[in-house]
């Protein structure tokens, strides 16, 4: 009995013991017992699914759960209303007709390629997962039968409470299995429709036994092996099988696999292949993963983890995907068991690296791999096997090259294997029991030459249904006609000449048309990426319907041409290699020329994608996610044919390869300008839109030419994945809106009319280049090129005088935090600057390697890590190292270190007390030896000068307001930067320590900084994802004064013309902010009242204002004097005419919007203000951390200072962070963190309800958490409110009493709770505009009847209105919800970081603006669609 988790028995017997109880306590319901009849069918077909074992147990504890809910709380028979007994029809209904589905997809022989080219199994486990949504649908039956039925109503809340129960394990259990990695099904060992076979009785049992002894020495069912070939190491973690094609490779990894099953050593199977998923070396480690996940919890767990923490590791490089999936979480789970990993034909994956992929993958960790063993077949081909020749590699791997077996040995094992087959042949078609004689098999088996592929080919050719001769065939191939070449030394000579006998006998003597016609069929087998069915290829390639079918009629022992629609295969890939190959294939009629034939299927592929069309299922619904559309997988089988779907995967692959004429090029024009984004379209219901980026980067070459949208495609997947991997209708309503303005793939397909939003704002121009952190920038030597390197685990190549990207450099698992030129400028520490191409990887480090240095001459590198071919390890340290540099001369190297003797010259301690250091986070060394510069973790720099045998320090300079990341000299040493966590760059003097200039220009934390070589320029890179290039004028280096100091350019993406802007004038193009919008994180952003304007305060100290409708900047507020302190918050007064906005030095200011002025200062409070209301015309009100809440006079005659009569309405123990005020003004609600004592950081989060007339506290509230918004009913009758982690309260508000103030609340207060959707903070929650709902940003919640304040307007709705969830923009209004688009993130706010840091948005009613962390005002405007 198999013992894999994921192929075992155990889980069909705990479905079939769950349906056995559904029986028994569903006897008073025939509906209930006609669905068990139907789910009992299912057993046969989830016994021949392989791969859905994990579907079959959750779709068990479904069951078992519906058995508790109808055991305890279910109402009888006869006491069940209509609407439950309706229900209870409709939901046998669905279950019946999803098991008729399921049934009808386990008879077919051909698995449909349908959502993530998976085939039956995964439809399979599709519909099992769609009898999770009629449970879901069944759960809904609370809303129908209520009114029908009291005398049951507390029965029935029980059965309420229980179905919320399951409907939560419900949701985790789908959750966990949609988060595991993607599994190509085709290429598991025992996929029941593969062709491969296992090694015949009596075959190669001395190969056998030797791996064997490798993967269990100890078995006792050695014993009946022959002795192994050679001792093998039994510690290897990895056994290299080798040899030429033919050999048997398969046979034996197939073989070893079904062993390895039965002893319950598998762990899991990859058999690669050139057609479909299981020629992507991608999905190589996620399969491995998938089937992995089933042997451990722990490891499982850890899996999904590693998948939220990041969503692209589909598409990331193999080292990563193995760092992430299966190395780390191995870490976590120490109760995974010892398994075996296979992995078959691994040269036959796309695999272009000099060096596989995966076998690099493997070196690099392959220490963290010690559970698992790794059975690897291949031929010898040049990139596997420099693969197995890197060091760490070669000694964990015991090898095994097949051409060492003795040729005594593999004679014996194609005699027996030829003996077995004839001796079926002979009874099968009642041949003398004569036939064959011994000397006809040893004419076979010298003939095979050792290929057991000859010897299976033989076997075909012999038994040819179509022939019908086996007696005749045979004599044919031991005479064969003098086509066959025998003069070459080629161990394929024999099988060549056998592949010309069979090619010669189907088409004798074809006619042109015929052989034309032929060549088609058969060049596209063998080139096509994908195995498509004789129909389908009559579709692709405009032949009449039947032509496939004959052609290849004569060619069965060759190609497997089935009788149904299913795909046509190549028997063996050395028939594929022999057609294509000009010094085998010696008659040129049957040679297929490479790039005619590619061009043939590109021209086919590009005329086929002209049927697409947007909407191509006819779903009506583009609010729809994928798997919301009701019966997906078949409308997509109906519309989308195995022709079509060939085409959008394939096309480009093929394109690369094919010989451009203007024909394609006319195709491509039309296909990139019309059916672009019908494309995304499919690729997104297909679920391959790995695909298209893997296709596209391999035409690049042919497509970076064209001036066509296509080269968008990349950035357009890569920026907008978790839309378009979500919901097909993302490519229309997100990809094409959110593109930015400039390029061809937004200009072609923005029609505003088909999209569900409007952005008033300001687009960007260009892609954005790095997706993360800029961690480490760099010039060469010569200054014409900047190299970054970035979280994305990237390193970009730049143009530094255009910022065009020259070059991607992709590689490294993990962040690049250090990337610097060598003397030579040749190489980026391994990788070649003009090709791209890695050189070399070192391994020295344990841990992070934080920065790494060239001395000036070349002849020494440095490198640093967290932890402590010719390199030298100093010691000495005793935490983490951030930064390494050399001197100008190499010698001295805070540590100070002799490079030539390696030993200890000095430390420069900077110590913070007598117990504790500060960090030295970057150093920097004057160009003639003379300063030393150190950054360090409280934002100080120190400065440090020699006497010639010491240094001393001299001067520590103060002006960033956190650690200083990054410090650099200027070539000529009289002036240095500094770059800072608190987002700014400093200039100094070198000589003096005077502070020149603070460069303002980044929106996030400032990482890495570099001066260009002729010290005209510095470059600078930042958390907020950019380059920026700022302009030094020569003046200014030599005098010290950088007035003129301004950014020259940010570098982002400029596709194929680069960023344009003028070197001499300084002025710039770039993408993001730019000089329309705010240089910092916008904080604050509200409204007017009418709508027509918002309103964004940001970090710089400016207030900007935008027009609602055309997106245009309309004014801007800001002072001379920048105030100290950010913006807090904004607050419109009722005629519009005035702006509060409050800030961190506490002060508010008041600003007249018309002229454009700030019309009062008012130092109201002694630390930050959080916010400010307009009470009237002349009132106002705030809170602040001073813990106060004062009332004050607003006055616009320009006053500054402490406003008159002003009055604190309440003093309290904590910090006060938000207040509401009621509509009639007499009613405050608070919300404040009580402190534990005075200045203690600790206290309890507090509500409070004020009598603002009286000044008195009505009743106080504490809460688990802190309450981040507030707002009364228009009648007071009701209050909400938003918490920090996204719960709402509703508070009844008529037990508040003014005569008994102070009373602390209790739960009779609290009406009802909820949790908004997200799990993130509410920083705006309100009755909606008829008081019927409760919205926030991210949710719109109905209330009950009961719950309704008095002023809720009668008989009237709600107006329409916005809100965000989990990125996705909804719009609700009298028919529904209805989900609108997908936000990209730099577009919106961010929730995910500290307040101050995050943005912020404001709604009103279908119009949202953001005030994003990089400086945007955003507007986005649904109320027109």
């Amino acid at each position: 009995m198999s013992q894999r988790p994921y192929f075992g028995n155990a889980a069909l017997d705990g479905f079939i013991t769950a349906l056995d109880v559904t029986k028994e306590v569903s006897v008073l319901f025939p509906p209930l017992q006609a669905a068990v009849g139907g789910m009992r069918a299912l057993i046969e077909v989830f016994q021949r699914a392989a791969a859905n074992q994990d579907n079959i147990q959750t779709l068990t504890a479904f069951i078992a759960r519906l058995n508790q809910v109808m055991t305890t709380s279910m109402p009888d028979a006869k006491s069940s209303p209509d609407a439950l007994k309706r229900r209870l029809e409709q939901f046998s209904d669905e279950v019946q007709q999803i098991a008729k589905d399921i049934i009808q997809l386990g008879s077919q022989s051909y698995p449909l390629q349908v959502l993530k080219g998976e085939s039956v199994e995964g439809e399979i486990g599709d519909k099992i997962r769609s009898l999770s949504w009629c449970i879901q649908n069944f759960l809904d039956l609370k809303f129908t039968i209520r009114g029908e039925f009291q005398h049951v109503q507390d029965r029935f809340d029980r059965l309420e409470d229980a179905i919320g129960d399951l409907k939560t394990e419900m949701h985790q259990l789908h959750t966990s299995t949609d988060l595991l990695p993607r599994i190509a099904i085709q290429a598991l060992f025992d996929y029941s429709l593969s062709s491969r076979v296992s090694c015949d009785v009596n075959t190669r049992r001395e190969a056998l036994a030797t791996v064997y002894h490798w993967l269990a020495p100890l078995d006792p069912r050695l014993a009946d092996l022959p002795p192994q070939l050679f001792a093998v190491n039994e510690k290897a973690t990895v056994f290299w099988i080798y040899g030429v094609a033919g050999t048997g490779k398969s046979t034996l990894a197939q073989t070893i696999a079904n062993w390895c099953d039965e002893l319950g050593l598998l762990g899991a199977s990859f058999f690669c292949a050139r057609e479909g998923e299981r020629n992507n070396v991608q999905l190589i480690v996620p399969s491995i993963v998938r089937q992995l996940s089933g042997l451990s919890d722990t490891f499982r767990a850890a899996v999904v983890k590693a998948m939220k923490a990041n969503p692209e590791i589909h598409s990331a490089v193999a080292a990563r995907q193995v760092q992430k999936l299966l190395v780390e979480p191995l870490q976590e789970a120490d109760d995974f068991p010892r398994k075996t990993i296979i992995i078959d034909a691994l040269d036959e994956c796309n695999d272009t690296e000099a060096v596989s992929v995966i076998l690099k993958a493997l070196s690099v960790h392959i220490s963290g791999l010690n559970r698992l063993k790794f059975l690897i077949t291949s031929r010898p081909v040049p990139n596997v096997d420099a693969g197995f020749r890197n060091q760490l590699l070669f000694q964990n791997t015991q090898q095994f090259s097949l051409a060492d077996i003795p040729p005594p040995t593999t004679e014996a094992d194609i005699a027996n294997f030829l003996r077995n087959r004839l001796t079926a042949i002979q009874q099968d078609f009642c041949v003398a029991d004569t036939w064959p004689i011994n000397d006809e098999i040893e004419a076979l088996v010298k003939l095979a030459g050792g290929l057991f592929i000859f010897a299976a080919t033989a076997v075909k050719f012999i038994a040819d249904n179509n022939v019908n001769n086996p007696e005749d065939q045979l004599s044919a191939l031991l005479q064969p006609s003098a086509r066959i070449p025998r003069t070459t030394s080629s161990p394929f000579t024999h099988l060549d000449g056998l592949y010309l006998q069979v090619l010669h006998l189907a088409y004798p003597n074809p006619d042109h048309s015929i052989k034309a016609d032929m060549k088609i069929v058969l060049g596209s087998i063998t080139l096509l990426r994908d195995g498509l069915s004789p129909g389908s290829l009559d579709m692709l390639f405009g032949l009449r319907i039947g032509s496939v079918r004959r052609i290849l009629r004569g060619v069965h022992s060759i190609i497997t041409v089935p009788s149904a629609e299913e795909p046509i295969r190549v028997i063996h890939k050395s028939f594929s290699d022999f057609l294509i190959d000009p010094s085998r294939c010696s008659d040129k009629q049957f040679l297929v020329k490479v790039s005619l034939q590619q061009t043939v299927i590109t021209k086919a592929c590009l005329k086929t994608l002209a049927l697409l069309s947007r909407d191509i299922c006819g779903v009506q619904n583009e609010s729809l996610l994928n798997h919301e559309i009701p019966n997906l997988f078949q409308r997509v089988h109906q519309f989308i044919s195995p022709q079509l779907q060939y085409a959008c995967r394939y096309w480009a692959s093929h394109l690369q390869v094919a010989e451009v004429d203007q024909e394609i090029l006319d195709l491509l024009d039309t296909f990139c300008k019309q059916k672009l984004v019908n494309w995304l379209e499919v690729l997104s219901l297909l679920g391959d839109l790995d695909f298209a980026l893997e296709a596209l980067q391999s035409a690049q070459e042919v497509l970076k030419i064209l001036p066509l949208p296509i080269t968008d495609v990349p950035r357009v997947v890569h920026s907008f994945y978790p839309a378009l991997s979500t919901s097909c209708f993302q490519a229309y309503r997100c990809a094409v809106p959110f593109s930015p303005a400039n390029t061809l793939f937004h200009t072609f397909y923005s029609s505003p009319a088909h999209e569900p939003v409007a952005i008033r704002t300001v687009m960007p121009q260009l892609w954005k280049a790095h997706t993360g952190w800029v961690q480490s920038v760099a010039y060469s030597p010569d200054g014409s090129k900047i190299v970054s390197g970035s979280m994305d685990t990237s390193l970009r190549l730049w143009d530094a005088r255009t910022g065009a990207q020259l070059n991607v450099l992709q590689g490294h698992s993990g962040t690049v935090f250090s990337a610097v030129f060598s003397p030579t400028a040749k190489e980026i520490i391994i990788w070649d600057a003009a090709t791209g191409a890695c050189l070399e990887t070192q391994t020295w480090h344990q841990k992070e390697v934080r920065s790494v240095a060239y001395s000036p001459v070349g002849n020494y590198a440095a490198s640093g890590s967290y932890a402590a071919g010719d390199h030298t390890v100093l010691t000495g340290h005793w935490g983490d190292i951030y930064n390494v540099v050399f001197s100008s001369d190499g010698e001295d190297a805070g540590r100070l270190w002799d490079v030539a003797t390696a030993s200890h010259v000095q430390e420069l301690k900077h110590e913070l007390d007598a117990y504790s250091v500060l960090i030295v986070m970057s150093i920097a060394i004057s160009q003639d030896k003379k300063i030393i510069t150190c950054g360090l973790a409280d934002g100080s720099i120190s400065m440090w000068n020699s006497d010639g045998s010491r240094w001393i320090r001299t001067n520590t300079l103060q002006q960033h307001g956190n650690a200083v990341w990054a410090v650099h000299f200027s070539p000529d040493d009289h002036t240095f930067a500094s770059g800072s966590w608190d987002r700014t760059i400093c200039l100094w003097n070198s000589r003096t320590g005077a502070h020149l200039e603070t460069l303002h220009e980044h929106s996030d934390q400032v990482l890495t900084i570099d001066f260009s070589p002729n010290g005209l320029w510095l470059a600078s890179g930042s958390c907020d994802t950019t380059v920026r290039i700022w302009r030094v004028p020569q003046s200014a280096l030599h005098s010290g004064i950088h007035s003129h100091f301004q950014p020259q350019n940010k570098i982002s993406d400029p596709g194929a013309e680069g960023l344009k802007f003028d070197v001499e004038s300084g002025t710039y193009l770039c993408y993001g902010p730019g000089p329309e919008h705010h240089a910092s994180p916008v904080r604050a952003v509200a409204f007017s009242p009418d709508g027509s304007l918002l309103a964004t305060g940001a970090w710089d100290g400016k207030i900007r204002l935008w027009d609602v409708v055309s997106g245009d900047r309309r004014k801007t507020l800001w002072l001379e004097v920048i105030p100290k302190g950010q913006i807090t918050s904004l607050q419109w007064s009722c005629g519009g005419d005035l702006i509060a906005a409050s800030g961190g030095d506490g002060n508010i200011r008041i600003w007249d919007i018309e002229r454009a002025v700030c019309v009062q200062t008012a130092t109201v409070h002694t630390a930050t203000v959080w916010i400010a209301h307009f009470v009237g015309k002349d009132k106002a009100l705030s809170s602040s951390d001073d813990c106060t809440i004062r009332s004050w006079t607003v006055s616009t005659a320009g006053l500054t200072g402490q406003p008159e009569e002003m009055e604190t309405i309440f003093q309290g123990p904590g910090p006060i962070y938000t207040i509401a005020l009621s509509p009639e003004s007499n009613l405050i609600l608070s919300s404040a963190l009580d402190l534990e004592s005075p200045g203690s950081r600790r206290g309890f989060p507090t509500l409070r309800l004020h009598n603002r007339d009286l000044q008195t506290v009505i009743w106080q509230w504490r809460l688990w958490e802190t309450v981040a918004s507030l707002s009364f009913s228009h009648d007071c009758t009701r209050a909400v409110c938003g918490t920090g982690t996204g719960i709402i309260i509703l508070l009844d508000l008529t037990k508040s009493s003014t005569e008994n103030p102070t009373v602390n609340l209790n739960s009779g207060f609290v009406m009802d709770q909820w949790e908004s959707g997200d799990g993130k903070i509410i920083e705006h929650v309100s009755f909606s505009s008829g008081e019927h709902a409760v919205v926030s940003d991210s949710s719109f919640t109905q209330l009950p009847e009961a719950f309704l304040p008095l002023s809720a307007a009668k008989g009237e709705g709600d107006s329409d209105r916005c809100f965000l969830l989990d990125g996705w923009l909804w719009r609700v209004n009298h028919s529904g919800r209805h989900r609108l688009c997908w936000v990209p993130p730099n577009y919106r706010h961010t929730q995910t970081t500290a307040k101050i840091y995050m943005g912020s948005m404001a709604i009103k009613g279908t119009v949202v603006g953001f005030g994003t962390n990089a400086g945007w005002a955003v507007i986005i405007d649904a109320s027109t669609r």
